[in-house]
């Protein structure tokens, strides 16, 4: 198993790499977006789900939980989009899944904060000495806008699942910045300063199979049990909750000590290849409602009618004006370009306007000239009597 775990290591380095970047302080604008895949988020779970994919296992989103997802998924990732225990309707589904054929496994991570603090507090600690003052305000503001461990909480009406059932929440100990103490499974080989795994709302076992992997100052971080099947065998589905995402989200998985933790959580979830399943979103049960058409939006919301009536107006006013004319062309009216006495019949309509009637003769005497060298100066053309 050396072999294997060390390679394991070296690439949860190389998906981490980019992440790593951020801790630079070149902008004080980033993505705090929760619980997605894509993106560049320091809330985001595309680092954890490029672990896995570096396991060979083939991984997907899902917005929906149903029959399709159901029977492609092998190993469900459901990051929860807000506070407090699950939700029942959803750990139903989960149930139902997962007795349903054996060897199905399910992530579960409670919400309980981000990693937008500690990625300022890191931000900061490493700007250097001779960083401008202006730089560190901002970094400075952008930490005290992050807050503490504060979460969305539930919507209302939200009905939790049975705690015997699946797990409950322990709210007594208060928020803890970071554990000075690990134990469990998966604190072998963690150094508790290192990991540093901050806790607020732990994890309350409360059932005979439930048994904690990792245990913080006393209270439960990380806890799994099996589900009793009816065909029974070893290969039995199971369930893996986490307290919160703090060595799983994006930046959080930035610090080398918590990264053993989040190469345990991606082992837990399959050895073998399987198909994994990123659920996002915080509505996943019920038929998905095609998108409504203009005339629907109309309905629900007259006022909208008479501002489509006006752009639909001035649209057909814009079409009109660059439509095609038809029927038959009219001909353009002569400019006489075509005839040359034309130019002369315009030069001298315009000295008769200016009263240029001497220069006008002049010219047309300097014509005859060029035009019948031998002529009689005043003669006309013709034998003609001159022009007065």
């Amino acid at each position: 198993m050396t072999g294997p775990r060390i390679r394991i290591r070296g690439m949860t380095s190389v998906a981490l790499a980019v992440v790593a970047s951020l801790s630079g302080c070149g902008g004080t604008e980033i993505d705090t977006t929760y619980g997605l895949t894509r993106g560049e988020s320091v809330n985001g779970t595309g680092v954890f789900a490029e672990l896995l994919r570096h396991r060979g296992h083939e991984v997907r989103t899902a917005r929906r939980l149903n029959d399709e997802l159901g029977d492609w998924a092998e190993t469900l990732v459901r990051f929860a989009p807000y506070s407090g225990p699950i939700e029942r309707e959803e750990a139903e589904w989960y149930l139902d899944w997962q007795l349903s054929r054996p060897g199905r496994r399910l992530i579960y991570v409670c919400r309980d904060g981000g990693a937008e603090a500690e990625y300022w507090s890191a931000a900061l600690a490493s700007l250097p000495a001779d960083a401008p003052q202006a730089q560190r305000e901002r970094i400075e503001a952008r930490l005290a806008d992050a807050g503490g461990w504060g979460s969305q909480p539930a919507p209302p009406g939200t009905e939790p699942a049975d705690p015997e059932t699946w797990f409950g929440l322990d709210t007594t100990g208060g928020m803890t910045p970071a554990c000075s103490s690990l134990e469990g499974p998966w604190a072998e080989g963690v150094d508790p300063a290192s990991a540093a795994i901050p806790v607020n709302r732990a994890l309350d076992s409360v059932g005979e199979a439930e048994a904690p992997l990792l245990v913080g100052d006393g209270r439960i971080l990380a806890m799994d049990w099996t589900w009793e099947m009816e065909a029974g065998g070893d290969d039995r589905s199971a369930v893996l909750v986490l307290a919160n995402g703090a060595f799983l989200l994006n930046a959080a998985m930035v610090p080398p000590g918590r990264r053993p933790l989040a190469v345990r959580a991606a082992g837990w979830a399959g050895e073998e290849p399987r198909n994994v399943a990123f659920v996002e979103g915080s509505f996943l049960l019920g038929e998905e409602t095609p998108m409504p058409t203009p005339w629907d939006v109309i309905r629900q919301i007259p006022a909208l009618g008479v501002v489509a009536g006006h752009f639909l107006a001035l649209a057909l006013a814009a079409a009109l004006s660059r439509a095609v004319i038809l029927g038959r062309p009219r001909p353009a009216p002569s400019s006489g370009a075509d005839r040359p006495r034309a130019h002369a019949e315009a030069l001298g309509d315009l000295m008769a306007r200016v009263g240029g009637d001497r220069a006008a003769r002049a010219i047309l005497a300097s014509y005859r000239r060029w035009r019948r060298p031998g002529a009689t100066p005043d003669a006309p053309p013709g034998g003609g009597e001159s022009p007065p």
